[in-house]
C-alpha cells in the first residue's frame, strides 16, 4: 500500500500541472527545474518521512524477535546461522525498502511528466519499479540455490545476493530518472499532449454583411 501511495503521490503533481497548463508557466519564471524537482522532492520526504519509519521499526521488531526465536534451538550451529540470516535478512530488507521507495519517487516522477493519465502513470511505475524486478528475482533465486547447493553456500549468502540485484535495480532507475528530469524535463513538458488547451474562440461575423433582421 506505501508503495502504490508513494507511486501515485509522485507522479499527481506533474500530471495535474501539465495538464491545465501550469507547468508551462512555472518554467517562464526565473524558477529552475532543479528547483521544481527539490520543491517536489521535498514534499514527498514530508509526506512519506514517518510512514516509512513506522514500517522499518516494525520490520525491526520482527527481526529480532525472529532472532531470540533461533537463538531458543538446540544445536549450537545451526542457531548461529538462523540467527546470522535473519540479522541480514532484516538489515537488507530494510535497505531494499529504501532504495525502493526512492526508486518509485524518481521513476513515479518522471512518469507523471510523460504520461496522460495518472492511473496509467501508477501502473507503469509499479510495474517498472516493482513487478518486474521480482519477476527477474524469482529466477535468480532459484539460480542461487541452485549454485547454493553446487557451491555449498552458508545460507546467510542468499539474502545479500538477492538484496544486491534489488539494490541495483532501485539504483538503476534513481539514476536514469534523476537524469531525464533534469534534461528532458522542459521538452517533456512542452509537448501538447495532455496539455492545456484552450477553447476555439467563436467566429468573428465577416465585415460587410447584412445585420440581422429584428422582428417586430
Amino acid at each position: 500500500m506505501l508503495y502504490l501511495w508513494v507511486a501515485a503521490q509522485a507522479s499527481l503533481f506533474f500530471v495535474e500541472a501539465r495538464r491545465n497548463g501550469a507547468l508551462e508557466l512555472v518554467l517562464c519564471t526565473p524558477v529552475t527545474v532543479a528547483q521544481v524537482l527539490r520543491g517536489q522532492w521535498a514534499a514527498l520526504q514530508r509526506l512519506f518521512v514517518i510512514p516509512a519509519a513506522v514500517i522499518l521499526v516494525m520490520a525491526a521488531a520482527e527481526t529480532m524477535l525472529q532472532a531470540q526465536m533461533f537463538a531458543r534451538a538446540n544445536t549450537q550451529t545451526s542457531t548461529t546461522n538462523m540467527q546470522l540470516y535473519a540479522i541480514i535478512s532484516g538489515i537488507t530488507g530494510a535497505v531494499e525498502f529504501i532504495t525502493c521507495l526512492f526508486a518509485l519517487g524518481w521513476f513515479g516522477m518522471w512518469m507523471g511528466l510523460t504520461t496522460r493519465k495518472n492511473s496509467l502513470a501508477v501502473v507503469k511505475t509499479i510495474a517498472f519499479v516493482v513487478v518486474l524486478p521480482l519477476l527477474a528475482l524469482g529466477i535468480l533465486q532459484v539460480l542461487i540455490a541452485f549454485l547454493s547447493f553446487r557451491a555449498k553456500l552458508t545460507t546467510w549468502a542468499q539474502p545479500l545476493i538477492a538484496a544486491a540485484f534489488r539494490v541495483a535495480t532501485d539504483l538503476f532507475f534513481i539514476i536514469w530518472s534523476r537524469w531525464k528530469l533534469r534534461n528532458r524535463f522542459r521538452d517533456s513538458a512542452a509537448r501538447d499532449e495532455g496539455a492545456f488547451r484552450p477553447r476555439k474562440p467563436l467566429p468573428i461575423p465577416a465585415t460587410g454583411s447584412a445585420p440581422p433582421v429584428i422582428a417586430e
